[in-house]
């Protein structure tokens, strides 16, 4: 499969062995065993091998075979032990990124504890 910005790339279901095999044209091998988990765990494995080869892909997170499903991602924190701190978690990390990205002055944008900014 053609990527617009890494090696083109193919995954293969080995239903044989059990596994997921993605390989990039330039040789890059990654595999993953097919084993029961849930399809959130599944998708984020695939999405990491993705990113770990090189051709992260953006693959539609919604179930589409069933009625009122919850996307991949958001089903994922609902497994967690504590899916709040999950959830925050993200939230954070998300900003995080993005405050950086955009090369932020986080001194003028935040404040402590979440007192108010004065002055």
């Amino acid at each position: 499969m053609p990527h617009p910005t890494g090696p083109a790339f193919q995954i293969d279901f080995d239903f044989l062995d059990h596994r997921l095999d993605v390989t990039t044209v330039a040789g890059a091998t990654r595999s993953l065993d097919l084993e029961p988990r849930p399809v959130a765990n599944f998708y984020a494995a695939v999405m990491g091998i993705l990113d770990d080869l090189g051709v992260a892909t953006e693959i539609w997170p919604m179930p589409v075979e069933i009625p009122d499903a919850i996307p991949f991602p958001y089903e994922l924190v609902r497994t967690f032990a504590d899916p709040n701190a999950a959830l925050l978690d993200f939230l954070q990390s998300t900003y995080d990124a993005a405050a950086t990205t955009a090369a932020w002055d986080r001194d003028a944008l935040e404040r402590p504890n979440g007192g108010p900014r004065h002055g």
